[in-house]
């Protein structure tokens, strides 16, 4: 995987632990579509789950300038999608664009490097984000990644800037 990739994977991985979705219908239904089958890895965590790891008094990305325990506390679900296969992965970047695209979202960042891609769109009015989709095809591998809870746009924004400064 290259090396730009692997740095937006793991923003995606720190923005995981900060963004969120109120719809989880999508990630949800991606999720059950996929979760069972051969060769994927499949992930969800729980409201329940991320009330735990709200209760840890500091957690911070690997720079430790930025504390995500204020926002954990917000997110209802997380559904992760992973595979090799390039049939599924195929199947699956069509299924998660046409979720993006007919629930209109916005694209918030695009990467594209020898043929590799990651997308990161959310969704949102009134000043909140909504939903929070990260979505990346590097060779036969997708990555699908939905979030749901809500947060103020302007705090994602502000952790947003910190966690890609500390790239």
């Amino acid at each position: 995987m290259n090396n730009i990739i692997k740095k937006t994977m793991l923003l995606a991985a720190g923005l995981i632990v900060f963004c969120l979705a109120a719809n989880a219908q999508g990630g949800r239904t991606i999720y059950q579509r996929y979760s069972d089958m051969e060769n994927v890895n499949a992930v969800y965590v729980s409201p329940s789950m991320f009330r735990i790891i709200g209760r840890i008094p500091d957690l911070n990305l690997p720079s430790g300038d930025v504390n995500l325990v204020p926002l954990i506390k917000t997110l209802n679900g997380l559904y992760l999608i992973n595979s090799r296969d390039a049939g599924i992965s195929k199947n699956l970047m069509i299924d998660a664009m046409n979720f993006v695209r007919s629930e209109k979202f916005e694209l918030m960042m695009e990467m594209k490097e020898d043929g590799n891609t990651a997308h990161i769109y959310t969704q949102g009015k009134n000043g909140t984000v909504s939903n929070f989709v990260f979505l990346s095809l590097s060779g036969s591998e997708c990555t699908f990644i939905s979030l749901d809870g809500q947060m103020p746009e302007k705090e994602l924004e502000d952790l947003l800037g910190k966690a890609i400064a500390n790239l």
